[in-house]
């Protein structure tokens, strides 16, 4: 029994490592990525076509969450939610705050984080600020 278990386990591994974004589903995360308007659909997009974050896709990404936290910050409650319950969807939003974005969104993101966050999204917010500068730096 416990010779399957370990058997089953390869097999997961291996199948994930050997996963590959193939040209359909790179042009299907872009445009979805394109429609996606709260952090929700954004998550959806980065569970289904995480395996294609590279390239044209990752520059998607990155346009979509510099227009969320720009045009929408008033939805950071929602996405703070969301990287508390999914740790590995914070560390995606937070890898795309990057030299993608414009001077004008990465000052205003830092401006939001200074001015605009309870709480109980500090922590979120403080590396929301930390990814901004960093990106402002490049």
């Amino acid at each position: 029994m416990r010779w399957l278990a370990i058997a089953a386990l390869l097999c997961i591994i291996a199948k994930s490592a050997f996963a590959e974004c193939y040209p359909e589903s790179a042009a299907a995360a872009e445009n979805a990525t394109r429609d996606a308007k709260t952090w929700q659909a954004l998550y959806a997009i980065h569970q289904r076509f995480g395996i294609c974050d590279d390239g044209a896709v990752a520059k998607a990404f990155s346009v979509r969450v510099g227009e969320l936290l720009t045009a929408q910050w008033s939805s950071v409650p929602d996405l703070a939610k969301m990287a508390r319950r999914h740790p590995k969807f914070r560390t995606f939003v937070l890898r795309h705050i990057d030299s993608s974005l414009t001077a004008a969104q990465v000052q205003t993101i830092i401006h939001s984080t200074e001015g605009s966050c309870a709480v109980r999204q500090r922590s979120l917010c403080d590396a929301i600020a930390a990814r901004a500068r960093k990106a402002a730096a490049h």
